[in-house]
């Protein structure tokens, strides 16, 4: 972990590999270290089926692989998405 100009500490990918497996959802956003419980069962089974209808649209169009959140993505600010798709 680093410190950026006012010494605040800056979280790397690194840092984020060796924190707990914990039932928590740590992310690393900006270099802010941000913990957030896991999700109520009722938000599962809306993503569950929004994953179903987005699956089927995506496969039937050829437009690449839906996976669901969370995923390890480097480089790149996503926000805090339940899926995305990635193209062929």
């Amino acid at each position: 972990m680093s410190q950026n100009l006012i010494n605040k500490p800056v979280w790397t990918y690194e840092d984020y590999c060796v924190l707990p497996q914990d039932f928590n959802r740590h992310e690393i956003i900006e270099g802010d270290h941000v913990v957030t419980p896991s999700p109520t069962p009722r938000h599962q089974r809306v993503l569950k089926n929004l994953q179903f209808i987005l699956e089927a649209h995506i496969r039937s169009r050829d437009l690449g692989t839906l996976l669901a959140a969370p995923i390890d993505v480097l480089g790149a600010n996503l926000g805090s998405p339940a899926g995305f798709a990635l193209h062929p």
